[in-house]
């Protein structure tokens, strides 16, 4: 090596070592950048109550659920059967026939994994087969099948007054560890009971929404993610955080979470069994004061068999998970008759006309209609001519849920057609034009196995996409560039209809930037090159200097 070399070597050395300890950068790089969240402070102690004791439902409303306040109830599980029978030998031998939904370990970032009984749909029996090995990628995420409730039980504040009426939904989260969520919010409060296993949460309140990066959504929408790549958060991207308090909570077997509405969390799952049940009740926006009735007897720990909830899952068929609070419905249904007690057809569409352009939601009108004169059918109107608000009191729980389902449908994810809705169409053109470009026509074997690999879909739905592809009288085992051309649309037809168009913001053309689905090493290796070509156009200015 030259002398010249050799100097050249040791200044670049230099530069390098000096712009890694930040002397030689502008920027002061904040406490806990690309760090897991939370490294930018310690934890907050005072946020989250720690309970060994159950508080009457007064307390609980009062101090809990009406100010949004979380609180830990150590050993409230334990009281439920699930805590000490639900080992997989006892969960396969009782429950195996029961279908379950299935989601990747790490929340939207992983491929939706093939059950059973198809892309993100399993038999509780297969699934409790297979999740042990190594490597696996199964959670289940899914409403409780209705035969798991009688091993359930329901806390004592909400098996009386007003909250025992607002139960909406009940949750099954298993999985053998390692599951990450990014950092999001739920739409209603829930009592999260954890009965195997341990989980670790990094919890916001509602209130630092505004620093903490929140993905835009449509308004009407409760729910929500952060933008955060909660394993290395950007904190010169995101600066705000950095002014975040947040709370740290290690919930264990037998241990119950009382979730806020709207609080935002981050969970991580340990466990060669983590096992846990959320039951969801209502927002209860606006509500001060609720009703005690029957709370002032002896309560205890009720079995969830016995109680009401709005949407429930046999285990077969249409699960009704993120379906919408009924009570909520009813008084949207209310709220439209504003000071109005009764309405004909052409006013009840004026009304619902004259709501949309106030919001300024043009791009609904149409749908919006068509669902006002599906509520007028529902509430009688067709028949006597006009509805009336106490045609909306009378609602029993059965209407209701037979309204929310003409209105809102089914999403793709809860039916076993959950494929359409996870496949993106564009991928399948890529492989078609792959195949065709190669072979000039595409034969079924090639295809499916093509399609099955790249798509991580099933050989059921790629031989139902290859039927279509081919024309209506042929039975060929290929089909031909022209058959192709004649056919996709239609092929493709059930795929773009579930096809998820990306949140785009008022006012912009694309979706807005984001890290929350990034995966880790994809993180580690894009920082690093970042990291690397800031360096080197660094060592490059300052050596031109010298």
């Amino acid at each position: 090596m030259s002398l010249q070399s050799y100097l050249c070597f040791i200044l670049t050395s230099m530069f390098i070592a000096l712009w890694k300890s930040n002397v030689l950068s502008d920027t002061v790089v904040p406490v806990g950048h690309l760090k897991p969240l939370g490294s930018h402070r310690p934890p907050q102690t005072n946020l989250v109550d720690d309970l060994e004791e159950m508080p009457s439902p007064q307390d609980f409303w009062r101090k809990y659920v009406l100010p949004s306040r979380a609180v830990v109830l150590r050993g409230a599980a334990k009281h439920a059967k699930a805590f000490t029978e639900w080992t997989d030998k006892y969960i396969r031998e009782k429950y195996a026939d029961l279908e379950i939904r299935l989601e990747g370990k790490k929340e939207k970032s992983s491929k939706v994994p093939v059950g059973a009984k198809g892309v993100g749909r399993d038999t509780i029996g297969n699934f409790i087969n297979n999740y042990h090995e190594e490597g696996n990628n199964l959670y289940v995420v899914s409403e409780l099948p209705t035969p798991m409730w009688q091993d359930v039980t329901v806390i004592p504040p909400l098996t009386c007054g007003l909250l025992k009426d607002r139960l909406v939904e009940v949750d099954l989260w298993m999985s053998g560890g390692g599951t990450k969520s990014i950092l999001h919010k739920d739409a209603y409060n829930a009592i999260n009971c954890l009965y195997n296993g341990t989980k670790e949460w990094k919890m916001i309140e509602y209130k630092y929404e505004d620093k903490i990066y929140k993905a835009w959504e449509p308004p009407q929408m409760v729910g929500g993610y952060s933008r955060l790549n909660v394993h290395a958060v950007d904190l010169l991207k995101y600066p705000k955080v950095s002014e975040v308090p947040w709370s740290f909570v290690t919930v264990h077997a037998g241990d119950c979470l009382f979730l806020p509405k709207s609080y935002y969390h981050q969970v991580t799952s340990y466990g060669s069994q983590n096992t846990a049940v959320a039951l969801l009740f209502g927002r209860l926006d606006g509500v001060t004061d609720i009703d005690f009735t029957g709370c002032d007897q002896l309560l205890s720990f009720k079995p969830l068999s016995e109680m009401d909830v709005d949407w429930k899952y046999s285990g077969h068929g249409n699960l009704s998970m993120g379906n919408t609070d009924l009570e909520t419905v009813r008084e949207g249904m209310l709220e439209f008759f504003a000071d109005e007690e009764k309405f004909d057809k052409d006013r009840f569409l004026r009304r619902s006309e004259k709501k949309i352009k106030k919001k300024m939601l043009y791009s609904y009108l149409d749908r919006v209609q068509e669902q006002a004169l599906l509520m007028f059918d529902r509430l009688g109107g067709n028949k006597k001519g006009f509805v009336t608000k106490d045609d909306v009191r009378r609602l029993n729980r059965d209407e209701m849920r037979a309204i929310v389902l003409a209105i809102e449908g089914t999403d793709v994810s809860n039916t076993e057609e959950a494929e359409y809705g996870v496949v993106d169409p564009g991928e399948i053109r890529s492989i078609l034009q792959n195949l065709v470009v190669r072979d000039g026509q595409i034969f079924k074997d090639d295809w499916i196995e093509a399609y099955m690999e790249e798509t991580g879909g099933t050989k059921h739905f790629a031989e139902m996409f290859f039927s279509k592809l081919r024309d209506d009288t042929s039975i060929s085992d290929k089909v031909t560039k022209e058959e192709i051309q004649r056919n996709l649309v239609r092929a493709l037809q059930r795929y773009m209809d579930w096809q998820q168009e990306p949140e785009i913001p008022p006012g912009q053309d694309s979706p807005e930037p984001q890290d929350a689905y990034r995966e880790d090493d994809e993180d580690r290796e894009e920082d690093e090159q970042e990291d690397d070509e800031k360096m080197e156009a660094t060592v490059e200015t300052k050596h031109e200097e010298l």
